[in-house]
């Protein structure tokens, strides 16, 4: 975090899911990270600043 600069600590416990066209379950599947497990792979497509 440090290394980073991120200015801010976030995580997915205070994100507004309200506020973004994303799919929640999907969001928290791949928190899961049981994708990486069975060797899947994921693509975050968006724009600049959109946080991928």
């Amino acid at each position: 975090m440090h290394v980073a600069r991120f200015l801010i600590h976030r995580d997915l416990a205070g994100f507004d899911f309200e506020q973004s066209k994303v799919d929640r379950r999907q969001i928290m599947a791949f928190a899961t990270t049981e994708f990486a497990e069975k060797a899947e792979n994921i693509v975050l497509n968006g724009g600049t600043g959109t946080g991928k």
